[in-house]
């Protein structure tokens, strides 16, 4: 949005009014008024406030170098370079066609790009903060919130590895338990079993129990357990083993209730015996050590889509069979009792056509009636079994390898993540999350650096030589009252130069960028355009004075890198 646009004028409310019966125009407001945006900016402003965009970005200034961002549901405007904010409004009727409209697109757009329905400023920016600050994040470890191994003897023993081990030992050791005991116990509660099947059982209570207590105890700030998702849910399961253990079947047998006392279909001892059955959702803590298993459960669970919609295209294509059976059995005697409804000619579809279950044997059957069944049969077998299902698994294929993809390369992210941060905090002197020129060249001297960086896919040469790109000198031009865009030449203008630095941030996102194995974007095309630009306007004045020094016949001046 032009801020110092050639037909900006000082407008009052009353005059606005008068003019709102003409074309709508935009105005920004000034310390002195209001003051319009050139035509071409209340075009583009008009055109995407209609368009139910949330928010439009304009090159304002008068080099038309600072980029404005216009927010419509604050109605306010933001400068990129010095963080001003300003109220703007729109002077003009709009219809109500008009409103509807642009209230449809803008759902549209929410429902297309999964974006809120209406994006305020603070929300744009919290976004943005969010974005830089997943760049820094790594996986979360639980030890940090643990005492240190000197300070603590629960902390000693959850750090150690061997105590990791013999948990997940345990984990799956109670696994196999389970299914030896649904075989061979048949007693209706614990105490009523064999000695062996009341030993184990307690001996994996008491054991899940002093694991449970030994974590709680290596907390530094016990309220911190709740950060732990896993501690959470080793909790509720312990909780519900102590429970049915040592709690629910000592009261069943307290009060009288035997296994003949049913609830419904089950019994109530029976109904006890299958919370067992919770303690196997404990055993998905042992996925993680299988990164293939837990890739394909990722990808099933994103096919979950296709296979909603695979599976509404079949409920279809039965349903419009299942009438065509049903209407044409009518006319055979042999066939009535096979389609007697819709319903049942679906379900008989279902088996037969679809899951292929004895399809031999009711082929001929179906044949000696009506040879014409007996090709739409076909039809839908070959429609349902070997298109939809065929067409489902290459789906379920295609999107397995796409999270493959996707999960290899964020966990090559998150290590270069976890490797680099410790490094650019033993060479950042400020310890403030930047990281200046000499600190960068000191860093890619280091030979632990070019691995790290080798290892991403990244050229250590390509990267150290853009050095000079990614520190340019950084000017903030500011005014009094920070009115940048006051005219007036009695105006106080300041020129603060500070020194270039990174943030870890800017840092690890440059170094994403230059992997080997990205695509070039339009985004990089544009930003390699508006970089070139900005060196050849950079580059011109100098030219300039040079050919006037060569014409008047002066020596040329010598220029000096800032």
């Amino acid at each position: 949005a032009p801020r110092d646009a050639p037909s900006a004028a000082t407008a009052s409310p009353e005059e606005a009014e008068e003019e709102s019966d003409e074309v709508a125009k935009w105005q920004w407001e000034h310390k002195h008024g209001w003051r319009d945006y050139d035509v071409e900016a209340v075009q583009s402003i008009e055109a995407a406030y209609q368009g139910g965009q949330a928010m439009v970005r304009l090159k304002a200034g008068k080099d038309k170098q600072t980029i404005m961002e216009l927010f419509f549901e604050d109605m306010i405007q933001h400068d990129t370079k010095t963080r001003n904010r300003r109220n703007i409004r729109r002077i003009g009727q709009e219809t109500c066609r008009q409103r509807w409209c642009r209230r449809a697109y803008r759902w549209l757009m929410a429902v297309e790009s999964g974006r809120p329905y209406r994006m305020s400023f603070e929300q744009y920016q919290q976004q943005r903060q969010e974005y830089l600050d997943s760049l820094e994040q790594t996986d979360f470890d639980p030890h940090v919130l643990y005492y240190e191994s000197s300070e603590s003897v629960c902390a000693r023993i959850s750090r150690h590895p061997f105590f990791f081990v013999i948990t997940m030992s345990t984990v799956l050791m109670n696994a196999l338990w389970l299914g030896y005991d649904a075989n061979h116990n048949t007693a209706a509660t614990i105490y009523e079993a064999p000695t062996h099947f009341q030993v184990f059982e307690q001996a994996f209570c008491i054991f899940f129990t002093i694991e449970l207590l030994i974590r709680f105890g290596a907390f530094r700030h016990k309220c911190e357990f709740r950060k732990d998702q896993w501690f959470v849910f080793d909790t509720v399961l312990v909780f519900m083993m102590v429970g049915e253990t040592w709690v629910l079947q000592p009261i069943c047998l307290a009060v009288g209730i035997t296994s003949e006392d049913s609830f419904g279909d089950f019994s109530v001892l029976r109904l006890l015996r299958l919370l067992k059955l919770t303690r196997l959702t404990r055993f998905v803590r042992l996925l993680h050590f299988c990164p293939d298993m837990l890739t394909m459960l990722r990808g099933i669970g994103r096919a979950m889509v296709s296979v909603f919609f695979t599976t509404c295209l079949l409920i279809v294509l039965l349903y419009i069979f299942g009438i065509i059976f049903k209407t044409q059995a009518e006319a055979y005697s042999t066939l009535q009792d096979s389609f007697p409804t819709v319903g049942d000619a679906m379900w008989w579809l279902l088996l037969h056509g679809t899951f292929v279950d004895a399809i031999a044997d009711v082929v001929p059957l179906l044949r000696e009636a009506s040879p014409l069944m007996t090709a739409e049969l076909m039809f839908f077998t070959f429609f349902s079994h070997l298109t939809l299902l065929n067409m489902l698994v290459g789906i379920l294929c295609e999107v397995v390898a796409q999270v493959s993809k996707t999960e290899k390369e964020q966990a090559a992210v998150a290590a270069f993540k976890q490797h680099l941060l410790p490094i650019l905090q033993i060479y950042a002197v400020s310890n403030e999350g930047h990281l200046r020129k000499q600190e960068f060249e000191l860093l890619m001297r280091n030979p632990e650096m070019h691995a790290i960086l080798n290892n991403l896919g990244v050229d250590a040469g390509d990267f150290n030589a853009l050095k000079d790109i990614l520190y340019e000198d950084k000017v903030v031009k500011a005014m009094e009252n920070s009115d940048s865009d006051d005219d007036d030449d009695d105006a106080v203008k300041e020129l603060v130069i500070e020194e270039p630095d990174l943030t870890f941030a800017e840092f690890m996102e440059s170094a994403l960028r230059l992997r080997g194995g990205n695509q070039a974007r339009v985004q990089d095309i544009v930003e390699l355009r508006e970089y070139v630009k900005n060196r050849v306007d950079d580059i011109a004045p100098m030219l300039l004075s040079q050919m006037q020094c060569m014409l008047q016949g002066e020596a040329p001046m010598v220029p000096t890198r800032s």
